[in-house]
């Protein structure tokens, strides 16, 4: 019964909503609400639809870069401390974990990458 009186009051919502927050992610369109949801939305505020999408791997993005940096850093520290007699060692020491921490976070950016490339396509397909 509260379902249906949601549901029931939702053109109320949206008509008296000045934008519309869209958090994406790539399965958003297969759901019907989600669709139902958005079309209604452009259907009731017509032109004056303000609708701004956040997709969600923007986030992980910045967590990714932001975790990337902090075990860098943890780890030339750790490096230093080990072989701190050695100014080579710790150079060399300090590269490759530079190396490998890169590495990291590029083969992990691959998948926000490609759900940039299907937000596109389905912007692009969505009427």
């Amino acid at each position: 019964e509260l379902k249906r009186k949601g549901i029931a009051s939702l053109a109320g919502f949206l008509k008296n909503s000045k934008a519309m927050l869209l958090l994406w992610t790539p399965p958003y369109f297969s759901r019907l609400w989600c669709v139902f949801e958005l079309a209604a939305y452009l259907h009731i505020q017509g032109p004056r639809a303000n609708i701004k999408f956040c997709p969600v791997f923007l986030e992980v993005f910045l967590l990714a870069w932001y975790a990337t940096a902090w075990a860098s850093s943890c780890l030339t520290i750790c490096l230093f401390m080990i072989f701190s007699e050695s100014q080579a060692l710790v150079f060399l020491c300090n590269y490759s974990a530079f190396v490998l921490v890169t590495f990291v976070f590029f083969s992990n950016m691959k998948q926000p990458l490609e759900d940039q490339r299907h937000l596109d396509n389905q912007l692009a397909e969505f009427d």
